[in-house]
This record gives C-alpha cells, sequence and structure tokens, in this order.
C-alpha cells in the first residue's frame, strides 16, 4: 500500500506538512508561505555510495531503458532524487532573525550525541497529500533508537520555538525516486511498482552496507548549518 508522505516547500527531494492519524500513518496538510519566513527543514544527512547509486539505478532499469532520461512507468514520469536524507522536522517557518537562536538551541540539544548506523530491510511508496508526487524509499530497520534519540531532542526544540513536533509513530525512510502524479490513477501505478521493486530488489536492500550519520543538518532557504556529532 503506498502511504502519505510530506512535500517540503522548496524541495524536490521527497517530503508539505502534515498530522498523524489515529493508525500512525503519515498524512499532511498543505503548508502556504509565511510573510518573511524562512521555511526550515532539519534532517540527517545520507551520503551516496556505489551501492546506494546502484540501488536507484535498479529502481529506475527495472521500468526504463534510458534511466538518465526518467523513466515511464503506467503514466508516471520518475526521476532520482538528488539529495538523500531522514527527515526530522515538518515543514517549519522562522523569521530571519529566529535562525540564529534555532540553531543554537539544536547545537545545545544535541551535544552529547554520537554518530550512529543506519541500515534498511525494505521499500516503500509513498504520496504526498496533494496526489501530485510520488516516492520510492528505503525503509530504515537498524538504527531505529539512535534516530528516535535525535527526533526526541529535536521535537523539543521544536517545542520551544514553538513548532510542531514530528510524528509520534514517525517511518524513517530515505526517498531515492520521486515520480510526478498525473492524474488519480496514479497512486495505484505507485502502488503496483512498489510491489514490483520490492519482490525483484529485497535481497539487494538486504545487502546493503550500514550507513554511518555523523552530522545534523539544518536549512532555512538558502542558508545550510551542520551540527557534527561526537
Amino acid at each position: 500500500m503506498t502511504l502519505r508522505l510530506v512535500d517540503y516547500p522548496s524541495s524536490d527531494d521527497d517530503e508539505s506538512s502534515g498530522r498523524g492519524s489515529d493508525d500512525g500513518t503519515q498524512q499532511y496538510d498543505d503548508v502556504g508561505h509565511v510573510r518573511g519566513g524562512w521555511a526550515g527543514h532539519v534532517y540527517l544527512e545520507i551520503r551516496a555510495n556505489k551501492q546506494l547509486d546502484h540501488i536507484t539505478a535498479r529502481c529506475m532499469d527495472l521500468a526504463c531503458s534510458k534511466p538518465e532520461d526518467g523513466m515511464q512507468i503506467a503514466g508516471l514520469q520518475m526521476q532520482p532524487v538528488s539529495s538523500l536524507h531522514i527527515s526530522l522536522t515538518r515543514p517549519f517557518y522562522v523569521q530571519e532573525h529566529q535562525i540564529a537562536a534555532f540553531v543554537d538551541a539544536l547545537r545545545r540539544a544535541t551535544d552529547r550525541c554520537r554518530a550512529f548506523t543506519v541500515g534498511f530491510g525494505g521499500l516503500s511508496t509513498y504520496v504526498n497529500d496533494r496526489g501530485d508526487r510520488g516516492f520510492v524509499a528505503l525503509d530504515v530497520d537498524a538504527g531505529v533508537d539512535g534516530l528516535t534519540d535525535m527526533l526526541d531532542r529535536v521535537d523539543r526544540v521544536m517545542e520551544q520555538m514553538g513548532k510542531r513536533r514530528f510524528f509520534s509513530r514517525p517511518r524513517f525512510h530515505v526517498s531515492v525516486v520521486s515520480a510526478d502524479l498525473l492524474d488519480g490513477q496514479n497512486e495505484s501505478a505507485m502502488d503496483a511498482f512498489g510491489v514490483m521493486l520490492g519482490t525483484a530488489m529485497q535481497e539487494e536492500i538486504l545487502r546493503l552496507a550500514a550507513t554511518r550519520i555523523d552530522t545534523l543538518e539544518c536549512v532555512f532557504g538558502d542558508k545550510r548549518f551542520s551540527i557534527t556529532l561526537g
């Protein structure tokens, strides 16, 4: 089943704001631009490597002989995601004069955090709440304790700054391929594509090496701040 995904303003990678449903599914409402505000996003960067590049290429190759041009399957025009990451916030806005205080609060909240690793154990497809963008993502199944601890710390900073916390039962994932969805039947196409990929690629996903997480990234518009984990 294709799940709902967040779609951050000014990001072509992954992820609009949302709410958690009673069953824990991530569902999302759109957040419009705030006058004078800077769109914020806190995440953990997943550095590209040969294995991840291979997984992305395989996703494309399974449906297109020319992956570099994007693939066409069941009406879906798909492209590789340009920057791999695990999101730790919903979309939010701050005024420019609040940016420094926010970053300082993040540094203090995470100053005792250590680097850790994450691993992947499956593949899922997601669609944003507007239904106009879909994603193929690797699901995190190792290192969840480290992610949960990091999320708790980020959530506390978000509350201090008057922003919404992340989802109570998040599905940590890394989107690798995105698709523009053109009509109401595209979501079912994403479902079918996800089932096909999961069957074809499960063994390759399980062979992925663990990925080291050693920085927390915070972006406001074109301003990026990296916080090193000990």
